[in-house]
């Protein structure tokens, strides 16, 4: 998935090093940003764009990537975790389980 961003990029004619992409995917790793779109633009902005001139740049390739992510059909491992969580909801209302006994459950 994010390799897709990295070639819009660089057909947006962005200069990303690859330095600046290994920050990036360490900033991920640490898990300085997790699922928000808003946070992970910021972030991607700050360790891809080193000049503010290419911020318009950065912005059209970034509308590219998104939207190439809600046409993207889901992988098989995206396919199991949905089903999993689908699963897990049925039986938390099945079993009419707690907030708390639930969040024990997947730990």
């Amino acid at each position: 998935m994010l390799l897709s961003l990295l070639g819009i990029l660089r057909r947006h004619r962005l200069p990303v090093s690859t330095g600046e992409w290994l920050d990036l995917l360490s900033a991920l790793n640490a898990g300085v940003v997790f699922s928000n779109l808003d946070a992970f633009y910021y972030l991607a902005r700050l360790c891809l764009v080193k000049d503010e001139r290419y911020f318009d740049r950065f912005d059209q390739a970034f509308r590219v990537f998104i939207a190439g992510l809600d046409a993207a059909p889901l992988d098989s491992s995206d396919a199991i975790l949905v089903g999993a969580i689908t699963d897990l909801l049925a039986s938390h209302e099945a079993l009419e389980l707690d907030e708390a006994r639930l969040r024990r459950l997947l730990q």
